[in-house]
């Protein structure tokens, strides 16, 4: 798999990723390795592809795997950032903000 430069297996139904290296995606930007990693899945867990450009999901709506800002922020996702967000919001004036 050396000379590999384009690995798209979205919307075939592959439910576990074979380990596959990251690839030089200079060549082809976000559609240089793409897979059904997206949310909503049609899987009852969505696939896990940490070497994937772009994932799609069960809508066929694709889009880039990239760090989104709340999880740039240190939050696994917007559950936890809205989460975080409502008790600041619900503790302020009682002294608990912190």
């Amino acid at each position: 798999m050396k000379g590999l430069q384009l690995l798209q297996l979205q919307s075939n139904r592959i439910t576990k990723m074979p380990t596959i290296p990251r690839l030089n995606d200079n060549i082809h930007g976000q559609s240089t390795f793409v897979t059904d990693c997206g949310v909503p899945s049609n899987f009852d867990e969505a696939l896990e592809c940490d070497n994937c450009t772009m994932c799609c999901n069960a809508d066929d709506d694709c889009y880039p795997q990239e760090e989104t800002q709340v999880q740039k922020l240190g939050m696994k996702g917007y559950k936890e950032f809205g989460a975080q967000g409502y008790w600041k919001l619900s503790n302020i004036g009682t002294g608990d903000e912190d």
